[in-house]
C-alpha cells in the first residue's frame, strides 16, 4: 500500500508513526468514492476509551485527518465533537433526517457502545447509512473481525502490529476507497416483555448476565478510566473474592413456541448470548461466532473452585482457538450450542435465592447496562430477543 495518497490539491504521507497532509500540485493518485452521499459526518467522543491527554490527542488528530480527505471529497461534510453519554442518538436524530431513501455516512471515533446508540439513534430513519468504526473505544470489539486483525497483542513478537500502525493502515484503505468493502451485519431488538415490549436497545455484538455483565458493572466505575481495555483485567482480579456473588438461573425459550426450549433452566456463572466472540484484540471467548452464527456460552462455577473457574474464562486469551473449543466440548459445566439467527428468543434469568447472599442481576448488552427495574417481571427477569429483517445499515470492512 502507498504511504503518499495525493487528492484535490492535497498530499496525505506517512510521518514516522503518523499521517499528516500538506498542499500538493501532484496529479490526483484516487479517485472519489464519496461524493454520492447526501451528508458525511465525522464524529469524536471525546469521552470514549482511555481518558488519558495521548489518546485525546490522537483522537483529535485522526477526527481532523478524517474530516480534512472527506471535506475533500463532499463538500456536505461536518466535524462533531460530543462528549456525553446519548449525545450520539441525538445526533442521528438531528443530523440525519430525510425524507426518505438518502444516503449518510458516520465515521465515529468511539467504541462499540456509541455505535450501538448511533444505530438505535437511527434505526427508525428511512436511509441509507454507512458506517465507519474507528476503534478508539475500551474493547472494540465490532472493529477486530471487520478489519481482520490478529490476536496477537505481543508486543515483542516480529510479527506485532502497533495501535498506531492499525490506525494508519485503516486510513489508507479507506482513502483509497477500493479495499475496504460494506458489510451487512445482523441487527437484534431487546425488548422488555415487562412493560408492553417496551424496545430497551439494538443488539449486534452480545447479551450477557453473570461474571461478564458484573465485570462490566465493576470496570465501568471512574478508578478505571484512564485504562483502555486492560481495565478489565484488572476488574476480574477485583471479582476473583468473595465482594461479588453472579449466580443465577438461565432459560432460554423459542419466543414463537415455547415447547422448543433451547436452553433449559439451570444455573450459570457467566451466560452470553454471542453474534461476536472477540470482546478484545487478544481475547475471543465464542470463537464460532461470527455475526451469521451466534452461539450461547455458559460455565458454571463450582463451589469452591473459583480459580478453575476463572482459568476457563481466561482461555479466550489462548491463541489455539481449537483448545477452547475442546475444553467447552469436553467440560460438563460447559454449554456451547449455536442458535439459529433466526429464531426470536426469550431469555429468562430466575435470581438466585440462596440465604444470605446478594446475588448481582446484571445484564449487558453491547456494553450497556440494563437497569434491573425495566426487566423485572414476575420475580424474574425477561428479555424478548428478536432479528430485525431488513436493515439500511453497512459497516466498513476488509
Amino acid at each position: 500500500m502507498s504511504n503518499k495518497i495525493t487528492f484535490n490539491g492535497v498530499e496525505f504521507y506517512q510521518d514516522e508513526s503518523d499521517i499528516k497532509w500538506k498542499n500538493s500540485t501532484l496529479p490526483n493518485s484516487i479517485g472519489n468514492h464519496y461524493d454520492d452521499y447526501d451528508k458525511i459526518l465525522v464524529v469524536n467522543s471525546t469521552k470514549a476509551g482511555k481518558q488519558t491527554d495521548e489518546h485525546a490527542m490522537l483522537k483529535d488528530h485522526y477526527s481532523k485527518l478524517y474530516f480534512k480527505f472527506l471535506n475533500l471529497c463532499n463538500e456536505k461534510c461536518k466535524l462533531i465533537t460530543i462528549e456525553h453519554s446519548g449525545d450520539i442518538q441525538q445526533i442521528a436524530h438531528t443530523q440525519l433526517l430525510s425524507n426518505g431513501g438518502k444516503k449518510f455516512l458516520v465515521v465515529i471515533l468511539s467504541g462499540d457502545t456509541s455505535i450501538k446508540e448511533l444505530i438505535e439513534g437511527a434505526d427508525t430513519l428511512d436511509i441509507l447509512l454507512d458506517i465507519l468504526h474507528v476503534p478508539f473505544g475500551t474493547a472494540n470489539a465490532l472493529f477486530w473481525d471487520l478489519f481482520q486483525v490478529d490476536k496477537n497483542t505481543d508486543i515483542k513478537s516480529e510479527n506485532y502490529v502497533s495501535f498506531n500502525d492499525i490506525l494508519q493502515r485503516q486510513f489508507l484503505q479507506f482513502v483509497k476507497g477500493t479495499e475496504l468493502k460494506g458489510k451487512d451485519i445482523p441487527l437484534y431488538t431487546i425488548r422488555s416483555t415487562k412493560t408492553s415490549e417496551r424496545v430497551l436497545a439494538i443488539c449486534f455484538l452480545l447479551i450477557t448476565t453473570g461474571f461478564h455483565a458484573t465485570l462490566l458493572k465493576v470496570a465501568s466505575e471512574p478508578a478505571y478510566a484512564t485504562l483502555g481495555d486492560e481495565r478489565f483485567l484488572k476488574a476480574s482480579n477485583d471479582l476473583a473474592g468473595d465482594k461479588y456473588h453472579y449466580n443465577n438461573y438461565i432459560e432460554i425459550i423459542n419466543k414463537s413456541n415455547h415447547d422448543d426450549v433451547i436452553f433449559a433452566k439451570q444455573e450459570s456463572s457467566y451466560f452470553g448470548i454471542f453474534n461476536q466472540g472477540r470482546l478484545e484484540r487478544g481475547y475471543d471467548i465464542s470463537p464460532m461466532s461470527d455475526f451469521t452464527h451466534r452461539y450461547i456460552l455458559s460455565i458454571k462455577e463450582e463451589e469452591g473452585k473459583k480459580q478453575e473457574f476463572f482459568n476457563k474464562i481466561l482461555k479466550g486469551y489462548d491463541p489455539d482457538t481449537n483448545a477452547l473449543i475442546k475444553m467447552y466440548n469436553d467440560d460438563p459445566l460447559v454449554v456451547y450450542k449455536e442458535v439459529d439467527t433466526n429464531v426470536d428468543l426469550l431469555m429468562r434469568i430466575y435470581p438466585n435465592t440462596k440465604e444470605n447472599i446478594c446475588f448481582e442481576k446484571n445484564v449487558c448488552i453491547d456494553g450497556h447496562l440494563v437497569p434491573e427495574d425495566d426487566i423485572l417481571k414476575d420475580g424474574y427477569l425477561e428479555l424478548s430477543i428478536e432479528k430485525i429483517g431488513n436493515n439500511n445499515i453497512k459497516f466498513f470492512g476488509i
